[in-house]
């Protein structure tokens, strides 16, 4: 067979089957009355799906894992009722309310290209955990307009971060932006590497806004933490010492507290300091 024809074809089969996958994409309501965590704890949503979740209470004492995976150009999306920001609780939101502190309340494993939108998140020892898993990094995620508050029981089990992501392995950051976090029982955001963190509110954090540290193999570096406005004592500390595995950029963030950074070439900063 002609060369030039085989890769013509090949190219046309790849067009095919690549619309065939659009056209499978579903969007599927869920209410707090439905089996909502057999559809997000499983294995059964496809790149594209769109998973819109109903105003109410989600609310669960089973560990809440989610291991999806979508693709560049077609993303896995599981949102509660759109809004412009991550405003303060309301009637009308999707909430993840733990029901103790024995668990996080929403464990990310191995996910990649997905988001979570438009969401509240309450109760656990974490608002949010992402790691990876042997066979899956956690690669591509993007947390947006989420409303995390009083995670982290103290009287049951030790506090965590409403945010903990840790590397990615050298592969794309991971983004966290236009979120909501206070009342944390340790840190707001916790980030070791390859992360933009943008555009959040933290305020009553235990710990730092933002913290950032060295991680089993991930080591601090390729973090992006600009635009925030962070209000608790210690608005940003990063921990890990040199060498950091690439830039830190930290700069047009609001705070009031203090920045714990260290003064290194390849820390940038730029910041404004709020009144006391």
């Amino acid at each position: 067979m002609n060369p030039s024809l085989l890769s013509r074809q090949l190219v046309i089969a790849a067009l095919v089957a690549s619309l065939v996958n659009v056209a499978g994409a579903e969007t599927i309501r869920l209410s707090p009355d439905q089996d909502w965590f057999a559809v997000l704890s499983g294995d059964q949503l496809k790149p594209g799906d769109e998973v819109v979740l109903a105003p109410g209470t989600y609310t669960d004492a089973r560990k809440l894992v989610l291991s999806h995976r979508g693709t560049a150009e077609h993303p896995i999306v599981i949102c509660g009722p759109s809004k412009s920001d991550a405003s303060t609780a309301d009637a009308s939101a999707a909430v993840f309310r733990r029901p103790d502190a024995k668990q996080n309340t929403i464990h990310l494993h191995g996910c990649q290209y997905l988001e979570l939108r438009d969401l509240e998140i309450t109760g656990g020892a974490a608002g949010i955990r992402i790691g990876s898993t042997a066979a899956s990094p956690a690669k591509h995620l993007t947390l947006e307009r989420l409303h995390i508050h009083h995670v982290g029981g103290v009287a049951v089990t030790a506090n965590y971060p409403g945010i903990l992501v840790y590397g990615t392995d050298g592969r794309k950051p991971n983004l966290i932006e236009h979120n909501v976090i206070w009342n944390s029982g340790d840190h707001g955001i916790q980030a070791a590497s390859e992360a933009i963190i943008r555009h959040n509110v933290i305020r009553n954090a235990s710990g730092a806004d933002i913290y950032s540290n060295h991680h089993q193999s991930a080591r601090v570096g390729n973090l992006s933490i600009t635009d925030n406005t962070l209000l608790s004592k210690v608005s940003i500390r990063i921990a890990g010492g040199e060498p950091f595995s690439g830039p830190i950029e930290i700069s047009g963030n609001r705070y009031a507290g203090q920045l714990r950074v260290p003064e290194a070439e390849r820390v940038r900063r730029l910041n404004l300091a709020m009144e006391k």
